[in-house]
């Protein structure tokens, strides 16, 4: 029976003290440990239990949940029938110990009242001194395997712990792999959409200048094609006059090859412009030679802008001349008295 304050933690202390040590773990010495105190049964069956505990403990780390489950239950069905069987062994030992006891004291009186019982006393204590020796024998047996049993476990302890650092640093390094290809998507992503983005705000803006040049030329051929007209006319009144105004004729003819050679400028112009059209529209990876053709041709736009006003102002001062010239040629007629 155990004596008063052995605990399983107590015994748990002094076991873990003489590890501390380096010393090895025996009933005795737990028993030292806890300064000779409790019984040998006592501190075998909680030895026992912490060994199941800690066996438990290093199996959950690499078995599967379904055979550590399986395991908890043999473990909790022998820890129960050990329980059993050493709650027995207890009482059966209490019982054994009450009946020394009250055959102590029997025999105590008996060997007060004769010393015939002397002999047989000392045959019972010699058996039982023969018995404990052999319960020493089998007890340092038991130690020495237990030993044994320890050292096996600090191996199987050290492997498994071994194995442990090393899953965590291969799950370590997988977990940062994946982080790094997670921020990689990321970042690809953001730049495609960013690109995406760009092209598609440089596109609307090429479709919008585009548009804006078409209204643009629409308007110098509506332009132009008075121009036309008005230089058939000129052409007319110049071929008439020519006699008298071979200066005026001249200027009007140079105007004209003029006018031809922005015509003919015009054309190419309108030529370039539909292929900048056709090569936007079939291949986007030109952009920045359109850009380049359309900056090019808004430029020569604002030229043939530029030499228009000029050629109309010509123009004007040479119709100004030439109805001058009526005026001035053509005879008044009387006004009426």
């Amino acid at each position: 029976m155990a004596r008063g304050g052995i605990t399983k933690k107590s015994v748990e202390q002094a076991r873990n003290a003489l590890i501390a040590r380096g010393e090895s773990v025996s009933i005795d010495a737990v028993r030292i440990e806890l300064g000779n105190t409790g019984s040998k049964t006592t501190i075998h069956r909680y030895l026992k239990e912490l060994e199941t505990d800690d066996d438990k403990t290093a199996l959950s780390a690499s078995l599967s949940d379904e055979l550590i489950a399986l395991v908890n239950q043999l473990s909790s069905r022998l820890k129960a029938e050990a329980n059993q069987t050493l709650e027995a062994q207890e009482e059966r030992h209490s019982e054994q110990v009450n009946a020394w006891q009250e055959r102590f004291e029997q025999q105590s009186q008996e060997l007060l009242a004769t010393q015939t019982h002397v002999e047989e006393l000392m045959q019972t204590l010699q058996q039982a001194e023969q018995h404990q020796q052999q319960l020493r024998e089998i007890n340092h047996q038991l130690e020495v395997e237990n030993e044994r049993l320890q050292s096996d476990l600090s191996s199987q302890k050290q492997r498994l712990s071994e194995k442990d650092d090393r899953i965590a640093s291969l799950e370590e390094k997988h977990t940062q792999a994946r982080e790094a290809l997670n921020h990689y998507r990321d970042s690809v992503r953001e730049q495609r959409e960013h690109e995406q983005r760009r092209y598609e705000r440089d596109v609307q803006g090429l479709q919008s200048e585009v548009a804006e040049l078409e209204q643009t030329l629409t308007a110098r051929q509506h332009s132009y094609s008075e121009l036309t007209q008005r230089n058939t006319q000129l052409e007319t009144q110049l071929a008439e006059l020519k006699r008298h105004y071979d200066a005026v004729y001249q200027e009007s003819r140079s105007s004209e090859a003029r006018l031809s050679e922005l015509k003919q400028q015009y054309d190419r112009l309108e030529a370039r412009f539909a292929g900048v059209t056709s090569e936007l529209q079939g291949a986007h990876d030109k952009q920045e030679s359109l850009q380049t053709s359309l900056t090019e041709l808004t430029k020569e736009k604002q030229a043939l802008k530029h030499e228009s006003v000029q050629l109309n102002a010509v123009i004007e001062t040479q119709k100004a001349m030439i109805e001058q010239w009526f005026n001035t040629k053509t005879p008044q007629k009387p006004r009426p008295s």
